[in-house]
């Protein structure tokens, strides 16, 4: 869930998938690559809202059942009253098996995944306008 706990809203909000390292059932790994990006209607996400976005629609699913996942979120937004400062954020995720079976998302500290994710190649995605 992306959610503005601020006092104002937050614009040009735009969510890119970093995966550091996901291993499949069909033997593929994948390591430091970006996945499938999101970005809210308007890209601003009001004071005090929320704004579901499907984990499993950002990460690619290359047809095969992901079995280990270590993956960061990372959101690039301007807040309102500086709409001039770019801000970055990486929230950091790491899959847990649950006793039936299924993973499940567990937050973990950032670590180095801002820095892995801004040396590299990787860019946020570029929002789409309708």
């Amino acid at each position: 869930m992306l959610s503005n706990d601020g006092l104002m809203a937050i614009h040009n909000v735009q969510v890119a998938t970093f995966i550091i390292k996901a291993a499949y059932d069909n033997g593929m790994v994948e390591i430091e690559n970006t996945g499938a990006g999101y970005v809210p209607p308007n890209e601003t996400l009001d004071h005090a809202s929320k704004q579901v976005v499907p984990f499993k629609s950002l990460v690619n699913q290359r047809n095969a059942r992901i079995i280990y996942a270590d993956v960061a979120l990372v959101v690039s937004y301007t807040p309102d009253f500086f709409p001039f400062w770019k801000k970055t954020r990486a929230f950091r995720f790491l899959s847990v098996w649950q006793a039936d079976g299924l993973l499940r998302l567990e937050e973990q500290p950032e670590s180095e995944a801002l820095n892995k994710y801004t040396s590299g190649a990787n860019n946020l995605p570029k929002s789409k306008k309708p």
